[in-house]
């Protein structure tokens, strides 16, 4: 062999040492180098530094850290509210000089303080100085008919339960309702609430939960373990006014608007008793369920629309409202409509919330 090398091991860190080489060939004579030398590399002992920190996607309740290191490190954070800390994120072991992670499960409208910490390949543990950041304090606003100058609910119920009740609009009724034959909504309930009524302060904010709500009066022969599942609605439609008789306007069980009591196809829903989606996945698969929940009363019930409602805010999809249907039979349930005058505090509401305005609160992190 001609070219040979040797590895030395178990060398001793910034110490200068002498080799030389031995060979012999076939024919047994011996040959000797002259001497060499090198000196192996200091024991390192430094720690990684830590740069370039930014917060990004700051809520309520979590924000995402990002940072640099001047060498391959480990990746975790250690928090708190106070530079005790007292909580950390899963350590990531991997060795990298770009690193990235969430702290959640936060408390809204808290002030934290946080530092980096990171190892490299010799076990050099380093920690960053302090970071602060302050998570928001959302907004929560409740939209209801007639308080705090809010004027933007329409609410009605689409009765299919008998022809006598399929041309008449209810518009004008202090109760939503709903009535199942078999697993057949034949009396559904109809609500849209107007996005002009947002109020300046959170107008134009990220939406971070948004909720239906509707408070149970009564339910006539209540079927068990009965739900109520929430759809988006397709088309516009119109309230009315109607009480009982013969729809003069307003949508009915067959019409979107009254025209001629579907004598003709003007006005008609795409199919009778509401357009609405049944392919969107908004969390229970592509079938357009927005939400369900178990029917309760006499309670307030709450359909979380907080997907839904941030392409509504957003303008991508039209806000054409929500549409109620029981899921058993039986079950005459029924809930306070936007003309309900004797509690006002029972009208429908949309909650949501948002994070304060007029400024984004800043995760400008300053170090000490």
């Amino acid at each position: 062999m001609v070219n040979q090398q040797i590895t030395l091991t178990g060398l001793q860190p910034d110490t200068t040492y002498h080799f030389r080489i031995l060979a012999k060939d076939l024919a047994g004579n011996m040959v000797n180098s002259s001497d060499f030398a090198f000196t192996t590399d200091p024991l390192d002992v430094t720690p990684p530094t830590f740069s370039d920190v930014t917060f990004a996607e700051l809520t309520d309740s979590s924000v995402r850290v990002s940072w640099e290191t001047d060498e391959p490190a480990t990746t975790q954070i250690e928090y708190g509210t106070t530079t005790a800390y007292g909580s950390t994120t899963p350590l990531d072991p991997t060795l990298t000089v770009t690193h990235t992670q969430v702290i959640s499960g936060l408390l809204a409208g808290t002030a934290y303080h946080l530092r980096l910490l990171g190892q490299d390949l010799n076990g050099n543990a380093g920690a960053s100085g302090d970071f602060t950041f302050t998570t928001y304090a959302p907004v929560t606003v409740t939209l209801q008919e007639g308080l705090g100058g809010y004027a933007g609910t329409a609410d009605t119920t689409l009765d299919g339960y008998d022809t006598q009740y399929m041309n008449m609009n209810f518009g004008g009724r202090d109760w939503l309702r709903i009535w199942n034959t078999g697993s057949t909504g034949v009396r559904r309930g109809l609500i849209r609430f107007g996005l002009s009524g947002i109020p300046p302060e959170t107008a134009g904010r990220p939406l971070l939960r948004a909720h239906l709500e509707l408070y149970a009066s009564e339910n006539n022969w209540p079927g068990s373990n009965s739900t109520v599942r929430a759809y988006r609605v397709t088309r516009g439609w119109v309230e009315g006014d109607g009480w009982y008789g013969q729809a003069g306007d307003g949508a009915s069980w067959y019409e979107w608007d009254y025209f001629d009591n579907a004598a003709t196809s003007a006005n008609d829903w795409g199919s009778y008793g509401g357009d609405y989606d049944l392919t969107s996945d908004w969390g229970y698969g592509p079938n357009g369920i927005v939400d369900e929940v178990p029917a309760t009363w006499p309670a307030w019930m709450r359909w979380d629309v907080t997907q839904l409602a941030r392409v509504w805010l957003d303008g991508s999809v039209p806000n054409d409202g929500l549409l109620l249907v029981g899921t058993l039979s039986g079950n005459d349930l029924r809930w306070r409509s936007s003309e309900y005058a004797e509690d006002p505090s029972q009208r429908p509401g949309w909650c949501w919330c948002s994070p304060p305005a007029p400024t984004r609160p800043t995760c400008q992190a300053t170090a000490s």
